[in-house]
């Protein structure tokens, strides 16, 4: 299993007991992680593998700026995605 941390200041990791766990950054993720938002947070960005090289933007590498860019924006839409459905739900 891979040594998964917070990537984020602080995230809110659901847990399979009912429980929300506070992540902050560089500390590890609970073992109880309810696995589906696990997995939605890994692909935002907030928890990350420990163990992989950090994925630094290098100036000289144009694909790799375009790909921080793309998750900018996938981070940004799942934010307006959410608070859309926080103020349908109000």
């Amino acid at each position: 299993m891979p040594n998964l941390i917070g990537a984020s200041a602080l995230t809110l990791v659901p847990t399979t007991d009912g429980t929300t766990e506070y992540v902050y950054a560089g500390r590890g993720v609970p073992d109880n992680a309810e696995p589906e938002r696990l997995a939605q947070l890994i692909e935002e960005g907030f928890i990350v593998d420990a163990d992989e090289p950090a994925g630094g933007v290098q100036n000289d590498d144009p694909d790799k700026v375009l790909e921080a860019k793309d998750v900018t924006a996938r981070k940004a839409a799942s934010l307006a995605k959410a608070q859309a459905k926080a103020a349908e739900q109000a």
